[in-house]
């Protein structure tokens, strides 16, 4: 389908032109088909690389143009560091034109910023859980939104981020038929897409294309086999695997993208790749190169550490993750696509939706330290395929390579079986857990004064857990929660009316664990009295002069 066939105005058609676009990707056509642009709602469940972020912008164009447009936009981004680049994509979509002026576009990532300071936005891009926040402080906002946009909307099922993801999806499908928002969600490729697109009430788009073939393969030993049954042996630099096989795509002129569980080995693998890959490089890269790198000093913004990426970038290499100034990364990111930074080591960050695509991929662990834990564990297949799917530069590799490093303790083939021939787990809700029911309970009774206990477990029954989960099993989970929350001093009963106490408003917008809130109104209740005349504490005493 081509892009000069849509039904958008003109002005529309006329920035997508200019940004490039002339065909869609099989799953952006069928997104169309499915009624995007007539305001449907959609769940696009398809492989990173393969186009999501146009089908987001362009229901955001078809709801602006739109003449009986109802509501603002939301649009919710995986994690803060993303939320400023997502912005600066979307003001573009600003060029169209509402009457006599522009689209207005918002970032609201702080917990505290009321709605109210968001009423004049157009399109407001967030995280989840300061759209979960802003419900719970000012439900009214939230009831002006006309289309929500849930990036890697798949996150519900995360153990520590899917509960307030959940709760904004669920609210966002509660009111009548009539007066829901467009839900357009997009994903990464889950096994269970049907389900959720039938929870979301959602036509569904699920599709395996993507722009470049893909070749995956693990690293084991001295050798790399791939999935195909070619296998390779890796002449050893001392370097490590991940950076001689990074090193090996650049020396045959292609780009690589290693993929570091931490930031500090984002900077260490690039550090020690430099060397190898400043041989590459010629005249004209080095000197464009060299004025990045003046760039990124200027830049400031943490000095030391634009310092080392400065240098790094003369060589052809560069670091990118969260703890770098917004500035800085958008030097890296520019300097990649132009093909001159010719190897990035990366933060998982940016697989989550920086759209920097590179001949090879390297995993360079598939391990992650759990601080709930205490101790590392292996990602999910489901995070490993989103990695790979960077790997493949569209228009300039007839396929990309996705490399991953098996640990040396790791019996030979158990990294092809369970990951680059393993399935993604199917999605499941995480909101049953005590601690996660409780806190969103409370927050269902401070948005809602006055709700009931069967009210408040009829709501919970329309959430992913209630399809997934018994419906008495999930009432029986709400009503406990709801006990809990009248022991700890949250809520009050009137009758069957449910009502927050000062102190669960307070926890709930304040984003606290009910019990967290409790056992600090308890430690400052048993506090002895301070005798009077008694010197005041040294903490927090203000100094004279």
């Amino acid at each position: 389908m081509r892009v000069s066939c849509l039904k958008l105005p003109a002005a529309a058609l006329r920035l997508l032109a200019d940004e490039g676009y002339e065909e869609l990707y099989p799953p952006q056509e069928a997104a169309v088909k499915a009624g995007l642009l007539g305001g449907r709602s959609v769940l696009v469940s398809a492989p990173t690389a393969s186009g999501k972020t146009l089908v987001a912008a362009l229901s955001m164009m078809a709801h602006l143009s739109a003449r009986r447009r109802r509501g603002r936009i939301v649009y919710l981004s995986p994690l803060r560091a993303l939320a400023s680049e997502k912005a600066a994509e979307f003001r573009k979509i600003g060029r169209i034109v509402l009457g006599r002026r522009r689209a207005r576009v918002r970032v609201s990532t702080g917990e505290s910023s009321a709605g109210a300071r968001l009423g004049d936005a157009d399109i407001v891009v967030m995280t989840n859980e300061r759209m979960d926040a802003l419900m719970r402080q000012d439900p009214e906002w939230a009831s002006g939104v006309g289309l929500l946009v849930a990036d890697e909307i798949h996150l519900v099922g995360d153990p520590f981020r899917g509960p307030a993801l959940e709760m904004v999806l669920a609210r966002m499908r509660a009111p009548p038929a009539a007066a829901r928002p467009q839900i357009v969600g997009l994903s990464a490729t889950m096994t269970n897409a049907a389900e959720i697109a039938k929870w979301l009430g959602a036509r569904l788009v699920d599709s395996d294309w993507r722009p470049v073939r893909l070749r995956e393969g693990v690293h084991h030993g001295a050798s790399i086999a791939m999935s195909d049954g070619e296998t390779r042996r890796l002449r050893p630099s001392g370097l490590g695997a991940a950076v001689d096989i990074g090193i090996e795509a650049v020396l045959d002129g292609g780009q690589s993208l290693l993929f570091a569980e931490s930031r500090a080995r984002s900077v260490s693998l690039a550090e020690k790749a430099a060397a190898a890959v400043s041989k590459t490089l010629g005249r004209a890269d080095a000197a464009a190169l060299a004025g990045t790198a003046d760039r990124i000093l200027a830049s400031g913004g943490g000095a030391r550490l634009a310092g080392t990426l400065a240098g790094l970038v003369r060589s052809g290499v560069a670091f990118h993750h969260a703890g770098l100034a917004q500035a800085a990364r958008s030097e890296v990111e520019a300097a990649f696509r132009a093909r001159r930074i010719r190897l990035l080591a990366s933060t998982p960050t940016l697989a989550a939706g920086v759209n920097l695509p590179a001949r090879r991929v390297v995993v360079s662990s598939i391990l992650r330290y759990d601080p709930s834990l205490g101790r590392k564990t292996r990602i999910s297949v489901l995070e490993y395929k989103q990695l790979c799917g960077r790997a493949g530069r569209p228009q300039y590799d007839e396929y990309g390579e996705a490399i991953v490093v098996s640990p040396k303790s790791y019996p030979k083939g158990d990294v092809m079986r369970s990951y680059v021939r393993g399935r993604p787990r199917p999605i499941r809700s995480q909101m049953m857990g005590k601690k996660a029911v409780r806190a969103h309970a409370l927050s269902l009774v401070v948005s809602r004064p006055g709700i009931t206990a069967a009210g408040a477990g009829a709501f919970f029954a329309r959430t992913l857990a209630g399809r997934q989960h018994a419906g008495r099993a999930v009432r029986a989970e709400v009503d406990s929660a709801l006990a809990s929350l009248a022991n700890l001093g949250m809520v009050s009963r009137k009758g069957a009316r449910l009502s927050p106490t000062a102190l669960g408003s307070a926890a709930s917008r304040l984003y606290l664990d009910p019990a967290t809130a409790a056992s600090f109104r308890d430690a400052i209740e048993d506090a002895p009295p301070r005798e009077a005349g008694a010197a005041e504490p040294a903490v927090g005493r203000r100094r004279s002069g």
